[in-house]
């Protein structure tokens, strides 16, 4: 079989379009910084959840997953509890996210609302969010807290951490 110069060229336009397609859709589907920190809360939320007895072991690896979504030094503002603001380290948090999820059988934290400010010379964004914990303790009581919160996030290499949490506004029902 001869190839032809038209038959060259045919397939030269061909790989052009198909590079130029791939580009596109490289781009077009590429994470914003807004759906890297959406993804971040969302693994926060899937972290924290239990949906029954759980063995130390793994609550141990849990707790550790989840503090390792928080930078060196993180901090927490309760209006009133000025001794939890920390700083916390993420060994601090590791221990404290283990303790905290051991009062329940039941668990569940959801973050809603996510209003997204980054800001991208600094490498930090500002989240003002809903967080909603459902759960059920250990002696069978049941909590259901909503809670108004903003969160400063910063950007470490391609990740983005939790830096601060701070309470905006307690909603009563």
């Amino acid at each position: 079989m001869v190839i032809t110069g038209k038959q060259i060229g045919w397939t030269l336009a061909v790989l052009v379009v198909l590079c130029l397609l791939g580009i596109g859709l490289w781009w077009f589907l590429k994470p914003t910084e807004e759906k890297l920190i959406r993804r971040q809360f969302a693994a926060f939320s899937e972290l924290a959840q239990k949906k029954g007895k759980e063995g130390a072991l793994p609550a141990i690896g849990k707790a550790k997953e989840l503090s390792a979504l928080f930078s060196e030094q993180s901090t927490f503002s309760i209006d009133g509890l000025d001794w939890i603001a920390g700083p916390y380290s993420q060994e601090a948090l590791s221990s404290n996210i283990f303790r905290s999820r051991a009062l329940f059988d039941r668990l569940k934290l959801s973050f809603d609302d996510l209003e997204i400010e980054v800001n991208e010379d600094t490498k930090t964004a500002v989240v003002l969010l809903s967080a909603v914990l459902v759960g059920t303790l250990k002696d069978g009581r049941t909590v259901h807290e909503i809670r108004e919160l903003e969160s400063h996030l910063r950007k470490d290499g391609s990740k983005w951490r939790f830096e601060e949490f701070r309470i905006r506004e307690i909603i009563q029902k």
